[in-house]
């Protein structure tokens, strides 16, 4: 039957698709009931998650993993980040020196595609979905100082530890153009913590992988 035309006269608020209100009586949970995973599924056991698959087979696929990231790194993205310096007696001001000016623009404008609360939202859904986040500054030809901060996707980054198990570089490799060695002092890794693998990390999505 076509649905009820609302009421004239009434408003019917809308919400942020974000905030979910009546997330919880539109998902439902049946106990004791488990779902087989199908073929090409999120995960096999003891197999890192992939960024493809996580976004494939979580982030688009399934609502509640879409609204959990996007929630968190909605929050995160909206934290001001400003660079100060320490003055004698612990108190904290904005930073004056060529330096921290240089680091504040930075932080304002990145990259030439998207400001700071862009790149950390980026970053966040690469932490939450594959437990990686991986970023690249690249420095000034003609002068000292970091040019621009690129996000990388975690599927085409290696860490290439030496045989102390300390990462002097990274493979970053690309479809279509090759790999390229990237040294490690040029990368920021943020990863939560594999039990087992202290190269890279590991996402609560692949401990909610099967449920998924």
């Amino acid at each position: 039957a076509p649905a009820a035309a609302p009421a004239p006269g009434v408003e019917h608020p809308r919400h942020d698709p974000l905030e979910q209100r009546g997330l919880s009586d539109e998902i439902g949970f049946d106990a004791g009931i488990s779902f087989a995973p199908s073929p090409g599924g999120l995960l096999s056991r003891g197999r890192t998650l992939s960024a493809n698959a996580a976004v494939r087979d979580g982030f688009e696929a399934a609502g509640i993993v879409f609204i959990c990231v996007e929630r968190i790194a909605r929050a995160v993205s909206s934290v001001p980040f400003r660079v100060e310096q320490q003055k004698r007696g612990g108190t904290w001001e904005p930073a004056t020196s060529k330096e921290g000016k240089e680091l504040g623009k930075l932080l304002k404008n990145p990259n030439m595609s998207f400001p700071w609360s862009i790149l950390t939202w980026r970053l966040m859904q690469h932490l939450l979905l594959t437990g990686n986040a991986v970023s690249r500054h690249t420095e000034y030809l003609t002068q000292k100082g970091i040019a621009e901060i690129l996000v990388l996707n975690p599927d085409g980054v290696t860490p290439k530890p030496d045989e102390y198990d300390i990462v002097r570089h990274y493979k970053y490799s690309v479809a279509g153009k090759g790999s390229e060695k990237i040294p490690a002092e040029s990368i920021t890794h943020i990863q939560l913590p594999h039990p087992t693998n202290p190269h890279w990390g590991m996402s609560p999505l692949t401990a909610a992988a099967q449920a998924v």
